[in-house]
């Protein structure tokens, strides 16, 4: 096994975070400086900042949270004490690491896990992952606003796209590909409109469903991987 993917599934995070946390020396096997693309033999001894690690030997933990407006997608409070998503979750899901990003303004769908890959396979760009929102703007795009939204709006970190997007009485269904912060908030913005309200529905092949808001599921490994 690499030992980017024996130190995710050690401690539960992607496969990206522990290349840089090796590249930083934080890693070490048999007592000396792990390097990318590393192996891990049996037997051999692996530490992470100091500390003995094993690789887990329980399956990996993913549910689903259907976050609601006004909590923090993160695992601590920030300088304004806001409420975190993990103010949601019992003690024993606190370990698990929110996948990607849902601004406090906006509510819906939010996978958790302690699984380092599917973090990967959920964030990395290359995967170009599929996310559906329903949105409410303060007024509603007209035809050629969503030909511009296909085409490409510059926004400061680049080109952002909007995939698809279908009316829904007054509100729109869109889809992205990309995973710039706050992306449509800002595509909103640069025409000088503004979001009302902003659901995610779904990433990839997990969807939000009939999940009340601020309650979480389990979500089976059958269906978090296809």
């Amino acid at each position: 096994m690499r030992i980017n993917q024996y130190l995710a599934q050690a401690v539960g995070i992607s496969r990206r975070a522990a290349d840089k946390d090796i590249e930083a020396g934080l890693v070490r096997i048999g007592g000396k400086r792990a390097h990318l693309g590393d192996q891990v033999e049996e037997n051999v001894e692996v530490s992470y900042k100091g500390k003995l690690l094993s690789a887990k030997k329980t399956p990996p933990m993913t549910i689903i949270l259907n976050k609601p407006v006004g909590y923090v997608t993160s695992r601590k409070r920030d300088e304004t004490n806001a409420p975190t998503v993990m103010d949601l979750l019992p003690p024993e899901l606190q370990h698990l690491k929110p996948v990607g990003r849902l601004d406090k303004e906006s509510d819906g769908l939010l996978i958790l896990t302690d699984d380092g890959d599917a973090i990967y396979q959920s964030t990395h760009p290359k995967f170009q992952t599929a996310k559906e929102y329903l949105v409410n703007f303060e007024h509603p795009l007209s035809d050629r606003e969503i030909a511009a939204w296909k085409k490409g709006i510059k926004l400061s970190d680049g080109i952002a796209k909007a995939d698809k997007i279908e009316r829904v009485g007054r509100k729109f269904h869109i889809t992205l590909h990309q995973g710039k912060n706050r992306q449509i908030r800002r595509m909103a913005g640069k025409s000088g409109n503004t979001v009302l309200a902003l659901t995610r529905l779904a990433m990839g092949d997990t969807k939000l469903g009939n999940l009340e808001t601020g309650k979480w599921k389990k979500l089976e490994t059958s269906k978090k991987r296809k």
